[in-house]
């Protein structure tokens, strides 16, 4: 007989106690359950029609996923991990992410996926010529972009002066959720983004859910999850892990913060408050870490849900030598 510890239990009574109303649409489980399977390709592939058909020229009609790791260049690279990885029919390749968590270097991290897409799109010794268009499509639970009052952003190459574009290879998409404010008339990816949006009821969703099929199919596809032990457990501990992750980044923030300000006293303001606010976001992932471990998650698991560099990973180690013994 299978016994488990207290925390254990705990996620598996959390776990028994969801519902369609309690649901996070936005916690990368569930989201890839939805949107990430093959058994589901048709809800994702309305979702990118509804925002990719114009830019495209063409409507979507298949797609194929493909392996979230992305291999590094190097020996030392390092490793992306994508949400959802997929190739259009019209070769396209399109990398979806899920982001709950707030990061300053978001836009960075976002080139950087789509120069690793757009790198393995050709062998080394293929022409340029075949290199293939990316499109990286960032649905975000935060405000990245302050001074834009629209929910959804889309950059590419342009020529400052005329405007005309230089190629189409390099596609950014980001949809804010907290910018979501229901209208009575709403364009399509108003109405996604109202699937993803935690300011409606469910009811409210499978309402404006009535003028598109796939969108009913997205929210219905709840009852499937909801018979998935597995992915419900999962789901769990995402959701731990970002209450967590959340909490320790506010207190930290907090004493980061102060000691910036005691340094920037002596050093400069500017210099101080980001010495304080980097390390507040390393005291924050540290802490988070070691309560996941200590609930019983696996170290490889935490790290992994924390997106953690290999070198985050080794100072925190070294740090504390005993999650060792939690890595094997």
């Amino acid at each position: 007989m299978l016994h488990l510890s207290e925390d254990q239990q705990k996620i598996q009574l959390k776990a028994n106690e969801l519902s369609k109303e309690k649901l996070n649409p936005t916690n990368d489980v569930l989201f890839k359950f939805i949107f990430g399977r093959p058994e589901r390709k048709q809800i994702t592939i309305a979702f990118l029609n509804d925002l990719l058909s114009e830019e495209l020229g063409h409507k979507i009609k298949d797609l194929i996923f493909e392996n979230t790791e992305q291999t590094p260049n190097s020996y030392n690279g390092k490793l992306t991990r994508l949400d959802i990885a997929c190739v259009l029919d019209s070769g396209e390749k399109v990398d979806i992410e899920m982001q709950v968590a707030y990061e300053k270097s978001f836009t960075n991290r976002t080139l950087y996926y789509w120069s690793q897409m757009y790198l393995g799109s050709i062998l080394n010794s293929e022409d340029y010529g075949k290199l293939t268009p990316c499109i990286c499509i960032n649905i975000l639970d935060f405000v990245l972009f302050k001074d834009e009052p629209s929910a959804l952003t889309s950059y590419a190459i342009f020529e400052r002066k005329s405007h005309a574009l230089l190629n189409g290879d390099l596609n950014l998409h980001f949809l804010e959720i907290p910018k979501f404010q229901k209208k009575e008339h709403m364009s399509k990816m108003e109405r996604w983004l109202a699937m993803f949006s935690k300011k409606l009821s469910y009811q409210e969703k499978m309402q404006i859910a009535k003028e598109d099929p796939m969108m009913h199919n997205m929210l219905k596809s709840y009852d499937a999850f909801f018979l998935n032990n597995e992915e419900r457990l999962k789901y769990i501990n995402r959701q731990m892990a970002i209450y967590d992750y959340k909490t320790a980044m506010r207190s930290s923030r907090e004493t980061g913060l102060a000691e910036g300000e005691a340094i920037g006293i002596e050093k400069g303001e500017a210099i101080g408050l980001e010495k304080g606010r980097k390390e507040g976001i390393a005291q924050a992932k540290e802490q988070t870490v070691l309560t996941l471990v200590k609930k019983g998650m696996t170290l490889k698991n935490a790290m992994e849900i924390l997106d953690m560099s290999e070198q985050e990973q080794s100072e925190i180690i070294k740090k504390h030598p005993e999650l060792n013994e939690a890595s094997k």
